[in-house]
C-alpha cells in the first residue's frame, strides 16, 4: 500500500467519524484533593502562629455542587495534630467545606493576612469558598473564655 493510499484511507476514516458525530473522547478532569488543618487561634488574630497547636476532633463536612446547589457528601474529623483530608474527589465539580464549631470554640476571622497561615473559613457560615482545584483549607478556632 502506498503512502498516498494510507493517507486517503485515514482521511476517509476521520471524515466518517466526524460525519457520524463521533469525536475523540473528552479527557477525564484530574482528581481534586482537599486537605487542611484546624488550629487553636489563642491570640485571636486569624493567623496560625508557631505556638498555636492543631485542634483534634473537629468535624469537617464536604459538599459538592450539583445543579447549582451544594449537596452534602461526607464528613471527617481532624486528627491529633488538627490535620484532615478527604479521599481523592472526582474532578470537574465545585467543592466546599464546612467546619462545625466544637463546644467551647468559635471560628476566627477569615483571610486576615498571609494565605499560608490564615483561616480560610467564613466565621458566620462556617464554610470555605468553593473550589474545583486541589487546595489546602485551614480553619482557626478561638477558645471561649
Amino acid at each position: 500500500m502506498t503512502a498516498r493510499r494510507k493517507i486517503l484511507i485515514c482521511s476517509a476514516l476521520v471524515f466518517a467519524m466526524l460525519a457520524c458525530g463521533t469525536t475523540a473522547p473528552t479527557p477525564k478532569p484530574p482528581d481534586v484533593f482537599l486537605t487542611g488543618m484546624v488550629w487553636k487561634d489563642n491570640d485571636q488574630d486569624g493567623q496560625q502562629d508557631v505556638a498555636e497547636n492543631g485542634l483534634p476532633g473537629v468535624t469537617v463536612k464536604l459538599f459538592r455542587e450539583e445543579e447549582g446547589i451544594f449537596v452534602f457528601q461526607e464528613s471527617t474529623l481532624s486528627a491529633n495534630a488538627g490535620l484532615f483530608d478527604f479521599p481523592p474527589l472526582a474532578g470537574g465539580f465545585n467543592y466546599q467545606l464546612e467546619f462545625v464549631e466544637p463546644a467551647g470554640y468559635h471560628l476566627t476571622g477569615q483571610d486576615l493576612g498571609d494565605d499560608n497561615f490564615d483561616s480560610d473559613v467564613n466565621p458566620i457560615t462556617g464554610r470555605s469558598v468553593s473550589t474545583r482545584e486541589t487546595i489546602a483549607i485551614d480553619a482557626g478556632m478561638i477558645p471561649e473564655l
